[in-house]
């Protein structure tokens, strides 16, 4: 695959596809907050205290904001690959944003853990497909893909018991 050079100049670039990330998470996180139904309801014994899911989420969408950083301006060759990659990554991510939204708002315990299933699916997918075109960045999808497994085992748990 390839690439153009990354250097010193591309980190502005960069750090705005972060802080763009951050402030979109932020938002959906904002608008979807878990009301008293949530507080209620019966929870995995491994669901995490709640002041760990910003900090997880801050890492990830900085992660992701760099892989999509890396498909937009970083490699440049199989421009119908990237393009597969453009669509997925944006797919997955839509319905990321709105997974918030369905799961606390809506309360569609159900629906939420489709959601979750088919970014695992998409993801992995994107993660291959990257890893074995040569994207390195495919790599910095990992740790999301294992904080997905881990929302689906929360996300499940919560559906079957309650």
């Amino acid at each position: 695959m390839i690439k153009k050079t990354l250097n010193y100049k591309s980190m502005p670039l960069i750090l705005c596809y972060i802080i763009l990330f951050e402030v979109l998470g932020s938002l959906s996180g904002y608008y979807s907050q878990p009301g008293e139904w949530y507080i209620d309801i019966i929870k995995s014994p491994y669901n995490p205290p709640g002041y760990i899911f910003p900090i997880a989420w801050t890492l990830l969408y900085a992660l992701l904001a760099v892989y999509a950083w890396s498909l937009w301006h970083l490699y440049t060759e199989k421009k119908d690959l990237i393009q597969y990659l453009k669509i997925g990554f944006l797919i997955q991510m839509a319905i990321n944003f709105l997974w918030s939204f369905v799961f606390f708002n809506m309360m569609w315990t159900g629906l939420a853990c489709f959601m979750i299933m088919v970014m695992i699916v998409i993801t992995c997918s994107l993660c291959i497909t990257s890893i074995y075109h040569g994207i390195k960045t495919g790599f910095l999808l990992c740790p999301y893909i294992l904080w997905l497994i881990f929302a689906q085992y929360l996300a499940l748990f919560i559906y079957l018991h309650n």
